[in-house]
């Protein structure tokens, strides 16, 4: 499939910039659909074995909870009116798994300490937002593992990240902090 754009000066009508691009097809002839064509899939490490100590049913509602994984950011959330994104509150999420605000609360704090999932505050627009963010090693809705998520679940993912990544990431980390104090 070829895309091409064309782009116009809206004064004299003049074509100022075109490009072509080669997209994939939507069916390939050698490997069948295209299912997630748009990107928005869920994926998980292959090879990464879930810790010890989770049973099969805490790892079916994660894999529940991977379906409201806002992408690139693989925190668990939902869109709310106009579109605007907020985290899923532990009421919500046990709404969505089928459990009790406070089995919730006991569900989530096991996952945090196993490393499955992770909490973080934000302030945004002066309101206080709780996040949970679930290890992208086992559930990622994205390709790439931004910042956040890199310092967030740094100590699983060291594991199975080459030395030039986590150096990458340290070096990104350190000119932050070097940027801010001149």
């Amino acid at each position: 499939m070829i895309k091409k754009e064309s782009y116009y000066d809206q004064r004299t009508g003049e074509q100022v910039m075109s490009r072509t691009r080669m997209l994939r097809d939507k069916f390939d002839e050698d490997k069948g659909f295209l299912l997630y064509y748009n990107g928005h899939t869920v994926n998980g490490m292959a090879g990464v074995h879930f810790p010890d100590g989770l049973q099969k049913n805490e790892i079916a509602n994660l894999a529940i909870l991977s379906r409201y994984l806002i992408n690139h950011a693989n925190f668990i959330g939902y869109r709310g009116s106009g579109g605007i994104i907020f985290p899923m509150s532990p009421a919500k999420i046990g709404a969505v798994i089928g459990m009790a605000e406070r089995q919730c609360y006991r569900f989530l704090k096991k996952m945090i300490e196993l490393g499955m999932m992770a909490k973080a505050t934000f302030v945004v627009a002066g309101d206080k937002r709780v996040h949970y963010f679930i290890n992208p090693l086992y559930f990622m809705n994205g390709r790439n593992i931004n910042d956040l998520l890199y310092w967030t679940f740094q100590k699983q993912l060291d594991e199975y990240f080459p030395e030039w990544a986590k150096n990458r990431y340290k070096e990104r980390r350190e000119g932050d902090l070097t940027d801010g104090s001149t």
